[in-house]
């Protein structure tokens, strides 16, 4: 049973990721996998299970990005207000034009 939604800020109870919920899904002959972004813009999945609900994201290695949670925290906030997983897509899509300006 999930205790937390796409949108949510998760924990991999084995592997200490964190990152924000983007997908559900269940591969042929495996028990259902959560997906999430990690603040540094890559992808991780395990098993749903595995994962638990947080309050707080964060870089394992912060002199690679740093600022970057507090992007995320910002388009966490966005999420929370639209319900809508689209937002923060449309903000990295925005961040990364401003980078290159």
């Amino acid at each position: 049973m999930r205790r937390f939604d796409i949108g949510d800020k998760i924990r991999c109870t084995e592997s200490g990721v964190r990152g924000i919920c983007v997908k559900f899904y269940t591969p042929t002959a495996c028990e259902e996998q959560t997906m999430v972004e990690t603040a540094d813009g890559r992808f991780y999945h395990a098993p749903t299970r595995t994962w638990e609900k947080t309050d707080t994201i964060y870089l394992e290695s912060p002199s690679r990005n740093i600022g970057i949670s507090a992007i995320y925290d910002s388009i966490y906030g966005e999420l929370q207000k639209s319900g809508k997983h689209m937002v923060m897509a449309r903000r990295k899509r925005e961040i990364k034009c401003e980078e290159n300006h």
